[in-house]
């Protein structure tokens, strides 16, 4: 248990740097959530898409089995 909280200390003093350096410029923190914000959201966009597109186009089971049925118009004798 001793380990554990051996590795947690400088996690949590590193956090306590982060945010003190953070409230000291309020302009780079605005900077560092918004680009933050975008990347999250852009990977999860292009995930989604992806995902919908490649790795399951049909959202219903079975899919492998579907048909497709042309109708050819023209000439019945020939």
């Amino acid at each position: 248990m001793g380990f554990l909280i051996a590795l947690a200390d400088p996690f949590w003093s590193d956090i306590r740097f982060g945010l003190r350096s953070f409230r000291r410029t309020p302009p780079l923190t605005l900077l560092a959530l918004l680009s933050l914000a975008l990347g999250i959201g852009a990977t999860t966009t292009i995930f989604c898409a992806v995902y919908s597109i490649i790795v399951d186009p049909f959202p219903y089971g079975d899919s492998q089995h579907l048909m497709s049925v042309q109708i050819e118009q023209g000439d019945p004798n020939g």
